[in-house]
C-alpha cells in the first residue's frame, strides 16, 4: 500500500520499508498484488499474508550469507545427532519469532491496540513442521541423488518416517474415514507425518481421480 492507514508504529514502519520496497520492485520488475487481491477472509491472524512474508523474509535473511543448504546438510552430517534430534533441529532452523512492529501487529491497515496481538511467532511450530516435509526434505532428498550422497539419503530416510504428525487438514480427515480410521485407532496407525503424506498421496492419486477400483483401499 501506497498510503499507510493504522497508528503511529504503522506509519513509521512503513515509511521505513517503503523505499527498500521500492528499489526491490524496480530491480526485478515486480508487479504489486492490488488491496483487493490480498486474502484475509477466514484466516487465523497468524496465518494472515502480512505475517508470513514477514516470517519468510526473516528466513532469507537470516540464510542470505552461507546460504540455506548448508547449515540443513550441517544437522544430517553431525554423527552424534539421534534421529529425533534431528527432526527437531530442522523444525528449530525455520522457526522465526515476533519481533519489533510484529510484536503488536497483524497487518498494515489496524490499529496496534485493536489487534491485541501479543508476542508470539511469525513462523511457528507447525508450519515450521509443514515446511520441513514438503520443502526441506524434498530438497535434500533431490540434492542426495543428484550427489550420490547414499549415507545422506539413507539418514533423510531415517527422519522422513519418524517424523512427527503435522496439523490435520480436510485431506487426511477424510481420508481416516475413508480408510475406517477411527479416533481411538488413528494415534496407532497414523503417528507420523510419513503416514499422513501416504493418504494425501492415496487421495490425489485415485480419490481425485475416482479411481476407486484401482486403489488397495477402494470399496
Amino acid at each position: 500500500v501506497e498510503d499507510s492507514q493504522g497508528d503511529s508504529e504503522t506509519k513509521a514502519f512503513h515509511a521505513e520499508l517503503w523505499p527498500i520496497w521500492q528499489k526491490f520492485r524496480r530491480m526485478y520488475h515486480i508487479q504489486p498484488m492490488l488491496p483487493e487481491e490480498w486474502q484475509f477472509f477466514r484466516l487465523r491472524p497468524n496465518n494472515f499474508p502480512t505475517m508470513r512474508l514477514a516470517g519468510m523474509a526473516s528466513l532469507l535473511v537470516k540464510y542470505a550469507h552461507q546460504g540455506f543448504l548448508k547449515p540443513i546438510l550441517h544437522i544430517f552430517q553431525t554423527p552424534e545427532l539421534k534421529t529425533e534430534k534431528i527432526c527437531s533441529e530442522l523444525q528449530n532452523c525455520l522457526i522465526v519469532s515476533s519481533f519489533e512492529f510484529w510484536l503488536t501487529h497483524y497487518r498494515f491497515d489496524v490499529d496496534g491496540s485493536v489487534n491485541s496481538r501479543h508476542p508470539g511467532n511469525l513462523i511457528g511450530k507447525e508450519k515450521a513442521r509443514e515446511m520441513v516435509v514438503n520443502v526441506v526434505l524434498p530438497v535434500i532428498f533431490a540434492y542426495a541423488e543428484q550427489t550420490g550422497d547414499h549415507e545422506l539419503l539413507n539418514r533423510l530416510k531415517e527422519v522422513y518416517l519418524c517424523f512427527p504428525l503435522l496439523e490435520e487438514n480436510k485431506i487426511t480427515r477424510e481420508m481416516k474415514k475413508q480408510v475406517l480410521i477411527t479416533n481411538k485407532t488413528s494415534p496407532k496407525i497414523i503417528n507420523t507425518a510419513c503416514r499422513q503424506q501416504g493418504l494425501i498421496h492415496i487421495y490425489k492419486c485415485f480419490c481425485q481421480n475416482w479411481q476407486c477400483e484401482t486403489c488397495v483401499g477402494g470399496a
